[in-house]
């Protein structure tokens, strides 16, 4: 990952009524929903939280094929 167009900065986020957190990752160019979510380690703040199957979504709107949709610079995965 030395050059920096072969990155991209994303944000993942996770909320409980009590308690939510926020992680910036740097991720390679073409990461997917699903890998951005599994690289966060958001699971390890939330226990019980499997990413592995969660439902997610970029910027509140939910993501159908997570497992598939590609990242783009500034997203954020919730």
């Amino acid at each position: 990952m030395d050059n920096p167009e072969s990155v991209i900065a994303v944000e993942v986020v996770y909320a409980l009524a009590d308690k939510q957190k926020l992680l910036r990752l740097t991720v390679p160019r073409g990461t997917t929903v699903r890998q951005a979510a599994l690289r966060s380690g958001m699971d390890g703040f939330f226990p019980g939280l499997d990413l592995a199957i969660a439902p997610l979504g970029i910027f509140g709107k939910a993501v159908p094929k997570a497992d598939e949709r590609v990242l783009e610079e500034g997203e954020r995965v919730e």
